[in-house]
């Protein structure tokens, strides 16, 4: 039975103007998201890295990452954010209620799970920015493959800094309508293999 999405939750949407003015964000500025329950086999710093290695060629994008940071492993990622040369370009959230927001204002999701550990069952946080209409990328693992089989581009080896560095770079290139256009085609794919009824439905028939 495959996860769903309720998708009158998430769903394409104007992006949020108060999380732009938390953050003081620029009308120009676009952002790579990562939604995630922050532990180590979720890779974030592998993302965090790769982005650095771009930063200077996409000056306008900023990274948000979204999951609670009051662990050991993102007390990490915060303390070694710091020491990078991304001072005004990664943003920590922390845990929040209204994750489709903050998906709404962002452009380009990412998922770089680690391929070690117990990796990834169906990971809804895709599902969800695919919901949305986020153009995605994520780590080329099993759960993650099932979602993203049909676009093998959209993919990169878990734990790759530099193919992840490749990706970020072909997609963060594109203008936000192309992206969009890309997210599109993610939205309608969970339309028709992943909603929330779509799974209910299953899960009847298995009982």
């Amino acid at each position: 039975v495959t996860r769903g999405v309720d998708t009158s939750e998430f769903f394409p949407n104007k992006p949020k103007i108060d999380i732009r003015k938390k953050y003081n964000l620029k009308k120009s500025d676009r952002i790579v998201i990562c939604v995630a329950n922050l532990v180590p086999v979720k890779g974030v710093e592998v993302l965090i890295k790769a982005f650095e290695s771009v930063k200077n060629i996409f000056q306008d994008w900023k990274l948000f990452v979204v999951g609670d940071v009051e662990n050991d492993y993102g007390k990490m990622l915060v303390k070694a954010g710091k020491t990078m040369i991304l001072k005004k370009e990664l943003f920590f959230t922390g845990k929040v209620l209204n994750v489709k927001d903050y998906l709404n204002t962002a452009e380009l999701f990412v998922l770089p799970t680690l391929n070690k550990g117990r990796k990834e069952g169906s990971p809804v946080a895709l599902l969800e920015a695919m919901a949305c209409a986020k153009n995605v990328i994520a780590s080329k693992i099993p759960g993650i493959k099932d979602q993203l089989e049909s676009y093998p581009n959209h993919m990169f080896e878990a734990g790759n800094k530099n193919e992840l560095s490749k990706k970020l770079r072909e997609n963060m290139s594109k203008n936000t309508n192309e992206n969009l256009l890309i997210g599109k085609v993610f939205q309608s794919h969970i339309q028709k293999f992943y909603t929330i009824e779509q799974e209910v439905r299953k899960t009847e028939k298995v009982y």
